[in-house]
This record gives C-alpha cells, sequence and structure tokens, in this order.
C-alpha cells in the first residue's frame, strides 16, 4: 500500500503528490470496481446495457476482447480485480458477521469482507426468475452494504482525497451499473435518480475537490458531460433502451480518462478545430461587446503610441510638453505600442482557450443520436460555456425538503426487470 499522504490546503482542496496520485487512481478504480460487480451480479446474463452487437457466438476457441467476454467470465474477471485491488488499499476488511440468506455467518471467523462478499456473489443464480434469487441477492448485496460501509468510515478520518476517490468512482460507475432502464424514473435505481441534479452536484463536488489529480480540462470535461446527461434524461422521451447503452460507453470513458490519466485533448480530431472555423460567426455575435471594446481599446493604444513617438519632432509644444511628463511616468510608444499587441494576443487567446474547451467537452461527451420529439439544449456559442460547472443553485430546495411518496410495490423479478427487488426482502441496514 502506498505510505504518500495527501495533504490538504486551509481551503480543503488536495494537492497531490506523484506517489499519491497512483493511490489516488486506485481508490477510483477499486470504487468503480464495486460497483460494477455488484451490477453484475444484479443483471446476470441479462445486463440492458451490453451493446448487443459485439455478443457473436464464438467458435474454433476465438480469444475475445474483454467487453467480448461472457458475462460469467467478466465476473471472474472482476473477482480477481476487486480482491487485488481491495488487498493492495488495505481494504479486505473483516466479514466475520456477514450472514448467508439463511442467517448463517461465516465458519471461518477470520475471513475477509472482500472474500465472503464474492463468496454470497456465487450463491446469486444468473437467473433472476429463479425461485431462491431475491434471497440470495439480498444476502450479497446485504453483505456488500456492510462492506461499503466499512470502507467508508475506514477512509473518512484521513485526508479527503482518498475517501473522495473512492466514493468518485462508485459513484460515476452506478451511473450505469446502478441503472435499471424499466425501474420507474424516479426509484433509487432509475434514470431521473443517478442522473437526477443532487446525485449530479455530488459527483461534481468529488470532481472539484481531486481537480489536481487530473489533467487539466479533465474534471471539467467531465463535470460538463454530467450535466449534459442530466439535461437529457429529464426528457421521458429520451429514456430510451438504446440511451442506456450509449450511457455504459459514456461511464466507461469517464473512468478512463480518470484512471489513466489520459489528457481529453487527445480526443478532439486534428481536423475538429478547422471545421469549427465555419461556426466562428456564432461566436462574433455572442461576443460583438467585449471584442468592439477590445478593439476600440487597441485601436487608441496604437494612436497612442504612434503620437508619441512622433512627438519629438511636433511643433504643438503644449502636445511635445504633455508626451514629455507622460514619459517621466514611463508612458512611451513604444509602451502602448507593447500593451496594445499584449491585449490583442490575450482576446485572442481567450476566444481560443474556450473553443479548445468545448471541443474537448464534445468529445468526452457520448450522447445517443436525438430522437424524435426530443428538445436538446443547442450548442452554447459563447466560448467555454460549455464548462458551466453544476452549482448549488441547480438543486431544487423545496424537492429537497418535500417527502418523497411511498414506492408502489415492485413486481416480482422477471427477465426483463433484472435486479428489482421486493422492497420487503431490503436490507435491514439500508
Amino acid at each position: 500500500m502506498t505510505t504518500a499522504t495527501v495533504t490538504e490546503t486551509p481551503g480543503g482542496q488536495a494537492q497531490a503528490d506523484p506517489a499519491d496520485a497512483q493511490q489516488v487512481r486506485d481508490l477510483i478504480r477499486f470504487g468503480w470496481a464495486i460497483a460494477e460487480f455488484r451490477g453484475l451480479v444484479r443483471v446476470g446474463n441479462d445486463d440492458p446495457a451490453a451493446a448487443k452487437t459485439l455478443l457473436r457466438k464464438r467458435k474454433y476457441h476465438a480469444l475475445p476482447l474483454s467487453w467480448e467476454r461472457s458475462a460469467p467470465e467478466q465476473r471472474y474477471e472482476l473477482e480477481d480485480v476487486v480482491t487485488k485491488l481491495a488487498a493492495d488499499l488495505g481494504l479486505s476488511l473483516s466479514g466475520k458477521d456477514m450472514v448467508d440468506w439463511e442467517h448463517n455467518k461465516p465458519r471461518d471467523a477470520t475471513i475477509t469482507a472482500a472474500g465472503r462478499v464474492l463468496d454470497l456473489a456465487q450463491q446469486v443464480p444468473a437467473d433472476p426468475t429463479d425461485p431462491g434469487w431475491s434471497a440470495r441477492w439480498n444476502a450479497f448485496a446485504e453483505a456488500l452494504y456492510q462492506w461499503d460501509k466499512q470502507v467508508q468510515d475506514t477512509l473518512a478520518p484521513g485526508p479527503f482525497g482518498k475517501s473522495s476517490a473512492y466514493q468518485l468512482g462508485r459513484g460515476l460507475a452506478e451511473v450505469t451499473w446502478a441503472l435499471d432502464p424499466h425501474a420507474p424514473a424516479d426509484d433509487v435505481d432509475g434514470w431521473l435518480f443517478l442522473l437526477g441534479r443532487e446525485r449530479t452536484l455530488a459527483l461534481t463536488q468529488l470532481l472539484e475537490r481531486l481537480d489536481k489529480y487530473f489533467e487539466p480540462l479533465t474534471a471539467k470535461s467531465i463535470m460538463a458531460s454530467l450535466k449534459r446527461w442530466g439535461t437529457l434524461v429529464e426528457n421521458e422521451v429520451a429514456r430510451t433502451a438504446e440511451a442506456a447503452v450509449y450511457l455504459r460507453q459514456q461511464a466507461l470513458l469517464w473512468r478512463d480518462l480518470l484512471v489513466t490519466d489520459r489528457d481529453p485533448k487527445t480526443l478532439v480530431s486534428p481536423a475538429k478545430p478547422i471545421a469549427e472555423v465555419a461556426s466562428i460567426w456564432p461566436v462574433l455575435k455572442a461576443l460583438w461587446l467585449q471584442i468592439l471594446l477590445g478593439v476600440i481599446g487597441i485601436g487608441v493604444l496604437t494612436g497612442a503610441a504612434f503620437a508619441l513617438a512622433h512627438s519629438s519632432g511636433s511643433d504643438n509644444s503644449t502636445f511635445g510638453a504633455a508626451a514629455a511628463v507622460l514619459g517621466v511616468f514611463g508612458i512611451t510608444g513604444s509602451g502602448l505600442s507593447a500593451r496594445a499587441k499584449s491585449s490583442a494576443n490575450s482576446l485572442l487567446k481567450s476566444v481560443n482557450e474556450g473553443l479548445q474547451a468545448d471541443l474537448v467537452v464534445d468529445a468526452v461527451t457520448r450522447l445517443p443520436p436525438k430522437v424524435p420529439g426530443e428538445q436538446r439544449q443547442a450548442k452554447l456559442s459563447t466560448p467555454g460555456a460549455t464548462l458551466d460547472q453544476v452549482t448549488l443553485q441547480m438543486v431544487d430546495v423545496r424537492a429537497i425538503l418535500t417527502p418523497a411518496p411511498a414506492p408502489a410495490p415492485a413486481p416480482a423479478p422477471t427477465a426483463q426487470t433484472a435486479g428489482s427487488e421486493p422492497p420487503a426482502a431490503e436490507p435491514a441496514s439500508s
């Protein structure tokens, strides 16, 4: 386990050291693996977000890529990932009190939480219509809930960087792995909860806290991407089975950017900035006042610089005297000329940085194609506007203070509602 620490500034932001950055990435990956493992156990062999076109029937022992592996193969692989990361991070913890579906504690009192959770996962039938599915699923889910509680309690006293990294990885993964596309949109496994304003705000705050660990624009572009998805799913028409497949690909991209430390600028096609020149007119319309004032300021500075440069030979003694006085204070023709050049470069740099940021957000976001009847927000014309962060103003305080209506009784699990569990069988501690 890495011994480097995360230092906290008075403002509460984490300052990353090179050795500690790897630990933060491992915690993000561990949180992601926990959520993905729970999701795989829940959906069994019928993952609604899997790209079905990739699931070809293999023959001649053809070697699959990772996402082409069967659900059981992916589960076995993920078991190794969860076990190894938990051990490396010192988060295997204790599983001696975790009961099975018959309320029996493990015979081995030294068993780790990681080992006990994996044992209970193997008892969950792959077919959610199996009569024993609900009881075994809830035993597994209860054990995983207890392990997650231990992990959060263990990380909480330490620096925010550690605890935030685990929660960020798990929260971003749950956007797709906890989603049941067929559930009511405002249920805990529905579109409007997992991509709702409150959850999006929480994930945004975690990204802000860990911003210094990533490449520039990584955290901010993921924030903007989250915001776009949140806006999309507010429209009932857009909440489709196809959207769930796109959301899975989106979440995988978020994970890769955070875990591999990839620079999001590399996602932008080299030809993309050139293509954006065709849309420069909306930019000029949006910034016409700033550009006009900037041009006027540059013109005034240039004119003043020209006048001062030629004042020495002027017959106008008053103007010459004024130029001499200004020179005493360091205001010269060459100085004003340099300032005019600097102002022009600054204006161009601001517009260019804004356009580059918008291109990165577009490249990071994987929205589904527009569906009939969907009202999608037009592309913002002010450069950099797509990086606007989610703020507290996005949260509807009345919605938070108003108690949520009691959920309707859920039907028995079927192949189409894989993962739906009867409310009466929910884990007691959750």
